[in-house]
């Protein structure tokens, strides 16, 4: 070992009151941070690396693993924590539950009360490292678990965009049965209110089983519309299958059921908000020419920056480790540099999988990330100045995961969500997501190289690739190279749950302007390839779009005053963009090669002369070329028509394209290389690095070959919808 490096050593077997020495390992990760601390106010002022060696097996963590300031690396001295040899070695956020009694028949109950349990109620329960499902009623299907088990609420289907047809703190619920239900104020309601973009697991107050009014104990996100999909959980009386569970939160008591395929119990109950932390230094605002300097966030305002040339701290390397079963997300960096999480497995959260919060510098790489309650990277970064011109990329990099299976709890989540400036997503491996695959907001972004398929499981009007910046000076980020396919969209069309509606592969939403979508590979997304929705300077090259719903690209402008009412400006939405050298294919009979929404003129002409379209290749199995065009006349309510393409090149636009078959080599597998003498070569279009798209072998990988999940590829959702009575 390298004299300047001091290594310490964790062992089950260690103690706590051990030097962490080589042949004195201590017990924890936790005591290892204590005994670093102790060190360097000793002073290690020649120590340059940090090596904390942790050897297989399981270490309970009921409270988080905080790096504090002191504890932080730097650019003079980083600070690595791995695995000391092979094994899984599980950093576990929670407590082994002790004293599993009988209670009545298959019930067995683990009485927290009486062990005068100091943490706060259960929010999930895991056996064997299996999540166990809340007492719930209408009950969950194995078989279908996206699409059964839900109750709808009564009243006819309305305009979701039209307010004033529900509150987001009480609805009705057609069914009686929570009538019979003695704790009603126990019980929590989960639902996907009004737009289906959202959900929420709020507390019930009352029920009126005159009525079948339920009010909430708070409010949802947005509010609940009739046909809206929910159900109930946390029911005591709904306790009745293996692999349920109830937690009386009077009594302190937790009642479960086991699980068929237990062969033992052991069960394990989240108590600390995150398995580790890593907290930095907020430092203090740096001021640019009289101006602030922005970071981009979600959701909310922009917020003030920090000064960028004080000197970092954070450089802490996770390897190899499991983090599993915490109350919210597994791993927070907040305000640190240099950080990286590599080949980690992250697994069984209540919250998001890793959380990574400003900073500069971070690195999430090679992990395996999955069954979380949200989402399963949360990264923000970077700095902004858009009056000032000035822009500081983050540097932050999620690179070669496995992402799926998250939004278990919040289940409108997106695989990656990453707000900031300058920050590069690759090479992931992602499905079965909730929601969206990835989602960014800001500047400079590179979203490239990324596999990302069975996606929107849960929702609709989303895509594999979702920007809404709703921020002209929000722009330069890059989408290249992603092999994307078989998107899925839920959402109620009539009487009918329709699985593939209203998604996209690529969808730029709400003036995202200046993205280039280059060379990226889409197949057999609902509605479209690419969606531009009033968006500036945008281009869209070289991309190979297959069998994507009806529309292969789809161009829309806000509606009438919606631009003013949202920009503050008239004229300047879908302008300036540029849609050349793509090849866009369909075999599906009702596909067109462009929908064009909100774009006639006052002479009701489509009026597309500030955008270009050229160099195109179109086949759609020897079917006409074709145009569909929509114009809103009122609320939300549409024109609609087709128009030949000749009328469409009379207006000056695709002039230089091609009709033709590209030549595909074998697109039944889904190999969509071309052939040497396919046409697309003659209007100069490139190969896509097809072989370079998603993960690829490395030794930071958490695991290598892949071994793809089971999900809703091999079990296709399916809901059926039943209209309710309109009261009890």
């Amino acid at each position: 070992m390298n004299p300047k490096t001091l290594t310490l050593y964790v062992s089950p077997r260690g103690s706590d009151q051990a030097s962490g020495l080589a042949g004195q390992p201590l017990s924890s990760l936790a005591a290892a941070l204590k005994r670093l601390r102790a060190l360097r106010l000793a002073g290690l002022s020649d120590i340059e690396h940090i090596v904390v060696l942790v050897e297989a097996g399981v270490y309970a963590c009921p409270e988080p693993v905080r790096f504090e300031l002191e504890d932080l690396g730097s650019p003079d001295c980083d600070i690595r924590i791995c695995p000391s040899g092979p094994g899984e070695a599980v950093l576990v956020g929670g407590i082994r539950l002790d004293g599993i009694e009988p209670h009545e028949g298959a019930v067995l109950k683990v009485d927290l009360g009486r062990q005068n349990w100091p943490h706060g109620p259960v929010t999930d329960l895991y056996c064997n490292g299996e999540r166990l499902r809340k007492a719930r009623y209408p009950k969950a299907d194995a078989r279908n678990p996206y699409g059964a088990g839900w109750l709808f609420v009564p009243g006819e289907q309305v305009n979701i965009y039209q307010p004033g047809f529900g509150s987001p703190t009480e609805f009705i619920c057609a069914d009686p049965r929570p009538g019979s239900w003695r704790q009603i104020d126990e019980t929590e309601i989960f639902v996907f209110p009004r737009f289906n973009w959202s959900s929420d697991t709020v507390p019930v107050q009352s029920y009126d089983p005159a009525t079948g009014r339920v009010t909430l104990a708070r409010p949802c996100s947005q509010a609940i519309y009739p046909t809206d999909r929910f159900y109930f959980q946390n029911v005591r009386e709904e306790l009745t299958d293996p692999g349920e569970w109830y937690y009386d939160k009077r009594e302190k008591i937790l009642y479960f059921i086991p699980p068929e395929w237990a062969d033992e119990l052991v069960l394990t109950v989240p108590t600390a908000e995150h398995v580790l932390v890593i907290e930095g230094e907020a430092l203090p605002p740096e001021n640019l020419f009289g101006g602030r300097i922005d970071e981009v966030d979600a959701g909310g305002p922009l917020a003030l920056g920090m000064n960028w040339n004080t000197k970092p701290l954070g450089f802490v390397r996770l390897e190899h480790l499991t983090l599993a079963c915490s109350v919210s997300a597994a791993v927070l960096i907040r305000h640190a540099h240099g950080c990286q999480i590599t080949g980690c497995s992250v697994r069984n959260t209540g919250g998001h999988g890793i959380v990574c919060l400003k900073g500069r510098d971070n690195r999430i790489a090679g992990c395996d990330i999955y069954d979380t309650g949200g989402m399963g990277i949360y990264l923000s970064g970077g700095y902004r100045s858009p009056h000032a011109g000035f822009y500081r990329d983050s540097g932050h990099v999620i690179e070669n995961n496995y992402i799926h299976h998250v939004g278990r709890k919040a289940r409108a989540s997106s695989a990656i969500s990453a707000n900031g400036v300058g920050i590069r997503i690759a090479h992931n491996l992602i499905h079965d997501s909730s929601r969206t695959g990835i989602h960014t907001r800001g500047n400079r972004n590179q979203i490239e190289y990324n596999h990302i398929r069975h996606v929107n499981i849960e929702t609709s009007d989303a895509a594999a690739i979702n920007l809404c910046d709703r921020d002209l000076t929000q722009h330069d980020t890059k989408i290249r190279y992603n092999w994307i396919h078989d998107v899925l969209g839920l959402h109620l069309v009539g009487d009918r749950w329709e699985t593939c509606h209203f998604t996209f592969g690529i969808y730029l939403d709400d003036f995202t302007s200046g993205v280039d979508i280059h060379g990226n590979l889409i197949v057999r997304t609902p509605r479209g390839g690419v969606f531009t929705h009033a968006t500036q300077d945008v281009r869209v090259t070289n991309n190979v779009i297959v069998d994507s719903g009806r529309d292969l690209l789809f161009v829309r402008r806000w509606g009438r005053g919606l631009e003013y009412e949202r920009l503050g400006t008239h004229g300047i939405a879908l302008t300036r963009n540029a849609y050349t050298g793509n090849i866009l294919a369909s075999a599906r009979p009702d596909s067109v090669v462009y929908a064009v929404e909100n774009c006639m003129d006052e002479d009701w002409t489509i009026d597309m002369k500030d955008n270009v379209f050229g160099r195109n290749l179109f086949w759609l199995a020897g079917r006409p070329l074709r145009v569909h065009v929509s114009q809103d006349v009122g609320y939300d309510v549409y024109d609609r028509w087709y128009e030949p393409f000749s009328a469409w090149q009379t207006l000056g636009h695709d002039t230089d394209s091609l009709e033709a078959d590209p030549g595909f080599i074998d697109p039944e597998r889904d190999d969509y290389r071309l052939r040497p003498d396919s046409p697309a070569y003659t209007l100069g279009f490139e190969d896509l690095p097809i072989d370079r798209m998603g993960p690829y072998r490395s030794e930071e990988r958490a695991s290598w070959p892949i071994v793809e999940a089971s999900g809703a590829r091999e079990t296709p959702v399916v809901i059926e919808h039943f209209r309710p009575a309109t009261t009890i």
